[in-house]
């Protein structure tokens, strides 16, 4: 019945986005310079073709990156928890989709263990890991993003048919 979900909804989500693409090519990139967290957080608001939780993961991760660049450490911190409430929120809204669920992973594994944001690295993966299968054939653009995210992280992911 899950994997019956998350095929619908990805199906549903690829289909109807063209403009997905950008956020998915834009968010591995938003740790290297401000301009491209910067562009995430603009394209995500431009979007509305996809779903709310998803859209607004995508500019939870980008505010969490855009947190580093504040000068101010209160303001930093400020920041990067607002939109870590947001993210969480996300999840909790839509908690079988593997896409925000890859994004929380991937900005868990990617801070820093003082910020205390890494209680759901291996719950998040793995979900991922366990579903990541029910994409190949509906979202191949998602599946090759997510496993080749995986695979750099060392975690085998076989291709299961």
């Amino acid at each position: 019945m899950i994997n019956f979900f998350i095929i619908n909804l990805s199906f549903f989500t690829f289909y109807l986005s063209p403009d997905l693409n950008k956020l998915r090519n834009l968010f591995p990139l938003i740790n290297k310079n401000e301009s491209y967290a910067v562009a995430l957080l603009n394209s995500s608001n431009n979007i509305k073709t996809i779903s709310a939780p998803l859209n607004n993961a995508y500019q939870a991760a980008a505010q969490m990156a855009l947190a580093k660049y504040k000068f101010n450490p209160i303001s930093k911190l400020s920041e990067f928890n607002q939109a870590k409430i947001k993210l969480n929120d996300c999840v909790k809204k839509d908690s079988l989709n593997l896409e925000i669920r890859y994004i929380r992973l991937a900005i868990q594994e990617h801070v820093p263990a003082i910020l205390n944001y890494y209680k759901n690295i291996d719950p998040d993966k793995k979900f991922i890991i366990q579903n990541l299968h029910s994409l190949k054939q509906i979202d191949p653009t998602l599946f090759t993003i997510i496993n080749n995210y995986l695979r750099l992280r060392g975690y085998f992911i076989g291709a299961k048919k």
